[in-house]
């Protein structure tokens, strides 16, 4: 989902893609006519990377993530039988991530949060998110976790998005793993993108690491 308040804040940044893809056109009636072709019934409409990590004021972050979520809530009540929505939070501002999480699962009925791999450099699951997590806990959330393009130069000739992608994810599930996120709020239901990224492949690894 790419809402018009989001292309213009994107563009007014000077970002005009995500890990080396341009932003594609977007509109729910687009969403409606692909889902038809394709004999989807329903979908989950969520803001991707950047998400709104590309604002280093938490304001500005918190009043975009507001708009998103407003936004949503908005095609959805439009077609409730074929549109649901994860919500935005303004991470990695905690205390703002906190507030649009309960306005957005209490009062615009979301049906989950999107969270990045990594927001400007923070990790999911890096020390600290607790209040975070306790919100999200306490309401059974559902937790979308996609990529962001991972901090550091990317490898010539490798756009982030054919393979780092996948590498986010792997780093932030090692985190969410190995913190103890899983087993201190279990009730927050943790949702991978592209099939967990790498971490079908390196479950071994991670037992060798708790040896």
């Amino acid at each position: 989902m790419i809402p018009p308040d989001y292309r213009r804040a994107l563009r007014n940044a000077g970002v005009d893609g995500a890990g080396g893809r341009a932003l594609p056109d977007w509109s729910p009636a687009g969403s409606l006519q692909a889902m038809a072709e394709l004999t989807v019934g329903a979908a989950i409409l969520s803001v991707s990377a950047p998400a709104t990590a590309f604002l280093p004021q938490a304001s500005d972050a918190a009043a975009l993530a507001r708009d998103i979520n407003d936004y949503a809530a908005d095609v959805v009540a439009g077609r409730p039988a074929q549109f649901g929505f994860f919500a935005t939070v303004p991470m990695p501002h905690l205390d703002q991530s906190v507030a649009e999480t309960v306005c957005a699962l209490d009062d615009l009925k979301a049906d989950g949060v999107v969270l990045l791999a990594n927001h400007a450099g923070v990790y999911l699951g890096e020390d600290g998110q607790d209040d975070l997590f306790t919100a999200l806990n306490s309401r059974a959330a559902v937790v979308f976790v996609h990529p962001a393009e991972r901090p550091g130069p990317a490898v010539p000739g490798v756009a982030p998005w054919a393979g780092d992608f996948l590498l986010d994810t792997t780093r932030a599930a090692h985190l969410l793993v190995r913190n103890g996120i899983r087993q201190r709020y279990p009730d927050i239901k943790f949702v991978l993108s592209h099939a967990g990224g790498f971490v079908p492949y390196a479950s071994h690894r991670r037992v060798a690491l708790r040896g």
